[in-house]
């Protein structure tokens, strides 16, 4: 927590509790010792529970290096990848693994003036990335296979919340949402329908089932103008 004044700043460390045991190891995520230049966020399990990821960032902010270290050890493993400004870096979001490839994890990074898609394997070598000229701001999940990533975006409108479809395979994406607003979605798991629940200028509220390519399914709700 950011310290008030007289306080002195927070010392970050990361427990892992084993039930069995009652024990907890911690992560050496402070190889000069315990203290209070560095962050450690965006904690991610690996499928298989092996590993944990951390987002370790200095106390400026201006330098991340994306940690695994073995969860029952506690060891380092080894930093998978890196990123610099020279004014800040900000990660929002924990690594996402594909489905159907626990090798492979989605990152969201603004390293290119927008929060997109980087598609890692657990080497740290990037695979492809999304190109969209806008932000991401949320992640909602997979489809089963893994072929597809559905986000919450800006989209063209700063102002409005769109949802997308984008292939993993090229990272190239589909506008779900088709009408001018702010919409809020959740994917099924099948991750052939969506729920969106969305509202503009002219509609209160107004909550309907979609297929993936943005076509009706059913209205469920449509609320009176108050």
């Amino acid at each position: 927590k950011y310290p008030m004044a007289g306080q002195t700043s927070e010392k970050i460390d990361v427990g892992v509790y084993n039930v069995n045991s009652e024990k907890t190891i911690f992560l050496q995520i402070h190889p000069q010792g315990l203290n209070d230049q560095y962050y450690a966020t965006n904690l991610t399990w690996s499928p298989d529970n092996k590993k944990i990821y951390i987002a370790w960032l200095n106390r400026a902010t201006n330098w991340m290096r994306f940690m695994a270290y073995d969860a029952a050890t506690g060891n380092e493993l080894g930093m998978l990848f890196e990123e610099k400004d020279e004014q800040w870096v900000e990660p929002l979001f924990p690594a996402y693994f594909l489905p159907n490839n626990p090798e492979l994890f989605v990152w969201i990074s603004q390293r290119d003036g927008f929060n997109n898609l980087y598609l890692y394997n657990t080497k740290g070598v990037l695979q492809k990335k999304s190109k969209l000229p806008f932000d991401i701001t949320e992640f909602l999940g997979f489809s089963p296979e893994g072929d597809y990533a559905f986000v919450m975006a800006t989209g063209d409108v700063p102002t409005e919340s769109m949802c997308y479809r984008i292939r993993t395979s090229d990272m190239g994406q589909e506008r779900i949402t088709n009408v001018h607003g702010t919409h809020a979605c959740q994917i099924s798991g099948s991750g052939e329908y969506v729920i969106d629940q969305f509202s503009n200028l002219s509609t209160p509220n107004k909550i309907d089932i979609v297929q993936y390519d943005g076509r009706l399914v059913k209205s469920l709700h449509q609320a009176a103008n108050p």
